[in-house]
């Protein structure tokens, strides 16, 4: 039995933001698992894993800069946005989560 539509809008989208050393396809299958369950789930690579010699290495920042893109987006379209990190991606997720705190 599936979700209705208004249950699925009440579903706060999940944004996943991985490890240093960790690209996208290894939170695919919790990213499957979460749509299986009515939720929108969005798994973003890292700027700073994802570039290569001689492109000159990203910052934590320019990590931080593309996730928090992702959050401005969803929270713009009025979502509610459930940042799940981890390890190194904890950092990125912190910062771009400034300034979308929802008090509940």
């Amino acid at each position: 039995m599936g979700l209705d539509t208004s249950e699925q809008a009440e579903r706060p989208s999940i944004v996943i933001v991985p490890g240093s050393f960790s690209p996208p396809s290894f939170y695919a299958a919790v990213a499957e698992n979460l749509r299986r369950n009515g939720y929108e789930a969005i798994v973003g690579a890292l700027v700073s894993a994802s570039r290569v010699p001689p492109a000159p290495a990203a910052t934590m920042d320019e990590d931080a800069v593309y996730f928090r893109g992702i959050v401005s987006g969803l929270a713009d379209e009025g979502k509610d946005v459930v940042i799940l990190t981890h390890s190194y991606g904890g950092v990125v997720g912190t910062e771009a989560a400034q300034g979308y705190a929802k008090a509940v």
